[in-house]
């Protein structure tokens, strides 16, 4: 993942040295290059963690008509948009799925977002209407948080980086706190802060000359299907092999978080079929927490598929891990995996950037 902020609008006190400390407050989300773009009246900084074109896929990216573009994420399609582009004339630098983002926008505006598939935070500053373009995915997998303060917009992929804004008041939202004890988490649009916001998913927003607006571009539809079970396996398995096969494309090598539950299991049997199979990880717990143990499982799935398994051993107290991860968190967060999530993710980062989870499947599967 990467990270990136930024502000527009003249607000006062908001320089490149701000742009930069924001940024750093990133640095975890994207540790191998940093980029800035900062002009009178706004800034883009980005964190990158180098996925795809790790030679020249440095950001921010500009466009042919001075557009620029930060973004955390990835764009599934972006090959197929890439070449339609190219066939309309536009002439590309790099190999970046980011550079397809600049290029798609320069040819419909914010319709541009409803042809990307994928997992993203875009922010994009159009020059020529001098205004600041921010976007996030369909499924809201990406965060991104704003706030108008100081005459202008600032945002960032996690709150730390507004926290930096001194303009920006860090009262607590008590409607805010009130979901989040309701439902053990805070929806957007609301963030713990009474003046920062999420952006919804599927939306984008626009800030110009002081005034902000906001469209939706993907929302979900429910379309009633009979079929019988021997279609809808293989309605699935295509659909599985086809979303696995686009999530796999990476210029570094990929891992699976393997727990033997049916979600990262299936994961695990698309991926076992790649020219190069990912490692696969897992943590299991000793102590009065063994019973919670699933690593048996993931060891029988893993020696069904032919992965290698790697398996870390962690002891149930927390102690020693709840300031770094509330720290990652931000803000109020009640789901007991981020435990055992963060855990593996440390575990995981010694051997790849890329790991595939079956994390959100569960409602499915």
């Amino acid at each position: 993942m990467c990270g990136i902020a930024g502000f527009a609008g003249r607000p006062r006190g908001a320089s490149e040295a701000l742009l930069e400390t924001m940024t750093e407050t990133l640095r975890h989300r994207g540790p191998d290059d940093s980029g800035f773009y900062c002009r009178a009246g706004v800034g883009l900084g980005s964190r990158r963690l180098a996925v795809i074109d790790l030679e020249s896929g440095k950001q921010p990216i500009s466009g042919e008509r001075g557009h620029v573009v930060v973004f955390n994420g990835e764009i599934y399609n972006f090959k197929p948009l890439r070449s339609e582009l190219e066939r309309r004339g536009h002439r590309f630098k790099t190999h970046a799925d980011t550079e397809v983002i600049v290029h798609l926008y320069e040819e419909k505006g914010v319709e541009c977002f409803k042809d990307l598939s994928g997992m993203f935070a875009i922010a994009l500053w159009d020059p020529e209407k001098e205004q600041l373009v921010l976007a996030r995915d369909p499924l809201g997998v990406k965060p991104l948080y704003y706030a108008l303060a100081a005459g202008g917009l600032y945002f960032g992929s996690e709150l730390k980086a507004l926290r930096k804004v001194p303009e920006i008041s860090l009262d607590i939202d008590l409607t805010s706190l009130d979901s989040y004890l309701d439902h053990l988490h805070i929806s957007a649009p609301r963030s713990i802060y009474r003046e920062v916001f999420k952006l919804r998913p599927g939306q984008w927003l626009i800030w110009r000359d002081g005034s902000l607006r906001t469209g939706t571009f993907w929302e979900p539809r429910v379309h009633p299907v009979r079929m019988d079970w021997k279609d809808a396996v293989a309605g699935l398995d295509g659909l599985l092999g086809r979303i696995l096969e686009d999530q796999r494309a990476a210029d570094v090598p990929i891992g699976l978080f393997l727990s033997g539950g049916l979600d990262s299991s299936a994961l695990a049997y698309y991926l076992a079929g790649a020219r190069v199979p990912p490692e696969a990880f897992c943590v299991y717990f000793s102590g009065e927490a063994e019973a919670f143990n699933e690593v048996h499982k993931a060891r029988a799935v893993a020696r069904r598929l032919g992965l290698t398994l790697n398996e870390l051993q962690v002891e149930p107290g927390i102690e020693e891990t709840l300031d770094p991860l509330l720290h990652a968190l931000d803000e109020p967060l009640a789901d007991s995996s981020a435990l055992p999530t963060y855990w593996i993710s440390r575990a995981a980062r010694g051997s790849v950037k890329v790991a595939l989870t079956g994390i959100g499947g569960d409602e499915v599967f």
